[in-house]
């Protein structure tokens, strides 16, 4: 996983998210919680899962499934997917996220 330098908290992990939930986090905007969704796929092995954030919309849109771990080969066909996701300060992320969700 990435890193990024935050204004916040320095040398951090990322978060990879869809611009609509990069933009809402980075305007403070507030935003519906059940309309953030946790794509997964395996990463190597089984045991290793990757995770990233879409907004709904999107989500839908692209056709990306939110029911299931996808496999690397499977997420790796959703490029277009892939080409959308920015990172964001993980830390920054967690508590936007939670924020939204205790609304």
């Amino acid at each position: 996983m990435g890193i990024t330098i935050c204004d916040m908290y320095g040398t951090v992990g990322i978060s990879l998210v869809t611009p609509v939930i990069s933009a809402a986090m980075l305007e403070e905007r507030d935003f519906d919680p059940t309309s953030i969704c946790l794509i997964r796929c395996t990463e190597l092995s089984d045991d290793d899962v990757f995770a990233c954030w879409s907004d709904r919309v999107t989500a839908d849109r692209l056709r990306i499934p939110r029911d299931r771990i996808m496999s690397l080969e499977e997420f790796g066909s959703l490029a277009e997917f892939q080409q959308l996701l920015r990172p964001v300060c993980h830390k920054c992320f967690e508590e936007w996220l939670k924020e939204q969700r205790s609304r």
